[in-house]
């Protein structure tokens, strides 16, 4: 195991992820979104680039990331189950 991957372990196991809070996550996404939308329509690229680079590693979009994708397996797994089997196993 290498030191990032024993950190990622230890940060995820130290989260609760049922306290986060989602609205709070998209407000945070949604205004680094917006700021760069503001910088790229003044032209200020090299703002547009931090703000880009910050909005990449921050942990809210991490969050909203994972939640969408837990989101849309859990809807995915609930649809095939009640579905009736194609196919036998």
């Amino acid at each position: 195991m290498t030191i990032a991957s024993a950190i990622d372990a230890a940060r995820s196991d130290a989260l609760d992820w049922d306290r986060l809070d989602l609205s709070k996550a998209e407000r945070i996404v949604s205004r680094l979104q917006a700021r760069i939308v503001k910088a790229a329509d003044a032209g200020k690229w090299n703002k547009v680039k931090a703000l880009q680079y910050l909005l990449a590693h921050s942990f809210s979009a991490e969050f909203l990331a994972a939640e969408r994708v837990a989101s849309k397996h859990s809807t995915l797994d609930t649809a095939a189950a009640l579905q009736p089997a194609s196919r036998s196993v």
